[in-house]
This record gives C-alpha cells, sequence and structure tokens, in this order.
C-alpha cells in the first residue's frame, strides 16, 4: 500500500513540477477522486509531497472528491474535479479512474488500485502505456482465480461450493 502511495506522489510531482522553472513559486492544484476518505493514506500523500518541496497552502491546492462506493455520483464529482482545472487528477479504484480517463482525456491521471489498465483501456500496454496515464497496476497473471481456489481448497478441503461476489458496476469485475 506504501508504494502505491509513493508511486501516487512522485507521478504528481513529476508532472506538476517536472517543468517549473525558477521565479515566484505558482500554486498547483490536484485533484483526487476516491472510494473513502483514508485518513492514513491522505496523510502518506501529504507527507511525500511534502518531502518534495509540495506543501498544501503554499505551492499546492488539494481538491478531494469520494464517491463511497456510489457509482451513480461518479460523473458529478468527476465534473466538479474537471471544473476546477487541477493540473493532475489523482484516483482509486477503477470505476473513478475510467469515469475520469474518459470525461477528461488531456489531465494526466495517476491511478491507484486498478487492475488491469490494458483490458480497461487506460493503457496501450504496460510496457508502452502511452497517453498521460500512469500508476500502479495489480495485474495479475492469468489463472490468478484458478490459484486463489485451489489453495482455498487445499486450506478448508471439504468445500464443496464456493462462490465469488462481485460488483457489477465495477468494470473489472466485468472482464473477469
Amino acid at each position: 500500500m506504501r508504494r502505491h502511495r509513493a508511486l501516487a506522489v512522485i507521478a504528481a510531482s513529476l508532472i506538476l513540477f517536472g517543468s517549473q522553472g525558477q521565479g515566484q513559486q505558482r500554486v498547483h492544484r490536484i485533484g483526487v477522486l476516491a472510494n473513502t476518505q483514508d485518513p492514513e493514506m491522505t496523510q502518506a500523500f501529504l507527507e511525500g509531497l511534502r518531502e518534495r518541496g509540495h506543501v498544501v497552502g503554499q505551492n499546492l491546492q488539494i481538491e478531494y472528491r469520494y464517491s463511497q462506493g456510489r457509482t451513480e455520483g461518479i460523473p458529478a464529482l468527476v465534473g466538479e474535479l474537471v471544473a476546477l482545472g487541477p493540473e493532475v487528477i489523482v484516483a482509486q479504484a477503477p470505476q473513478n479512474v475510467v469515469a475520469i480517463h474518459v470525461a477528461a482525456p488531456t489531465i494526466p491521471l495517476v491511478f491507484i488500485s486498478v487492475a488491469d489498465p490494458v483490458a480497461l483501456g487506460l493503457v496501450e500496454s504496460l510496457a508502452r502505456p502511452g497517453g498521460n496515464v500512469t500508476g500502479v497496476a495489480t495485474l495479475v497473471p492469468e489463472g490468478f482465480v484458478g490459484k486463489q481456489l485451489q489453495f482455498l481448497k487445499d486450506v478448508i478441503p471439504q468445500a464443496s461450493r464456493i462462490a465469488i461476489l462481485i460488483d457489477p458496476t465495477n468494470p473489472i469485475h466485468q472482464l473477469v
């Protein structure tokens, strides 16, 4: 989890401040779209930015929006963020990431907690993503679900039925 936060901080920092010249320091804006507010993750994100010289209230403003797992509210939240004109958006979870990518394809996007960005159409390939999208892919080689089921069978050999719960509104679950 800490690696995910670190990558988001580094990617956002490079996008925001990579080409910044000398002179008066301007205030940059990051948009964040997540499912829920996670104080630990937010603190780690802010600390990582601070370590790189980006301080909220000095040279940085962050706009947070939370979908609370309500997919029907995501388009409105995306609209709010895009209207604020962020230089980069950090998004967590496939539904949020896909919505941002579709609504604002020109705004750089850093994703967290996305299993297969290729299958979701976020990047062309993991080796050569192209575009302005980057992030942490939790892609697992084919057959992973089968391996999980085998492990479960090894742990609970008497199990004769196993159910998998999915969220049909989650784009990655639609791919399984």
